[in-house]
């Protein structure tokens, strides 16, 4: 992640030179994503925050009005999502993928809100975004991915089995 932090940073640099305001709202965006995936791998880090508040000053340097393409926009809207916690633009980039059936970006971003509801224990929300994955798997005719998502739901589901019965066995 660092190496990868540091190549978004080389070309934020290069764009801002160049003035190519599309390369500029792409690469801010992969250092914001970056700076998240940092902070969610490495638990143990050395003052998390400055993770997430240079992810926060990257987002709100962006002007969603002012994204060019509805592309772009939705992955804007995916990246605040992700950095400011805010589930309907997650939701509103879900939406724009499933819509032009781009059933990878869908599966990979329905795992993604899926781990941050399972975070947030909301398992309803969990089983929603396991399903949009079986979904998308079976439309890329992915046999791996199908089977991930699916052992991943069955558990999900033992597992909610079985915290309900330690509740009412309470």
């Amino acid at each position: 992640p660092a190496l990868g932090l540091s190549m978004h940073w080389k070309a934020q640099v290069l764009a801002e030179k160049s003035k190519d305001e599309h390369k500029i709202y792409v690469s801010r965006l992969y250092r914001a994503k970056a700076y998240i995936s940092i902070l969610m791998r490495y638990n143990g880090l050395n003052n998390p925050e400055k993770y997430q508040n240079e992810a926060e000053r990257l987002i709100s340097s962006i002007d969603r009005d002012k994204i060019p393409t509805e592309l772009l926009k939705a992955f804007y809207d995916e990246t605040y999502g992700f950095v400011m916690g805010d589930d309907a633009c997650l939701d509103r980039a879900l939406s724009y993928f499933m819509l032009h059936h781009a059933y990878n970006k869908v599966y990979k971003l329905a795992e993604n809100i899926g781990g941050k509801a399972l975070f947030d224990k909301d398992y309803e929300k969990v089983n929603k975004m396991m399903d949009l994955c079986i979904q998308a798997a079976k439309n890329m005719n992915s046999t791996e991915k199908l089977r991930s998502a699916v052992e991943c739901k069955k558990k999900i589901s033992h597992d909610e089995l079985e915290r309900q019965k330690k509740v009412s066995d309470k």
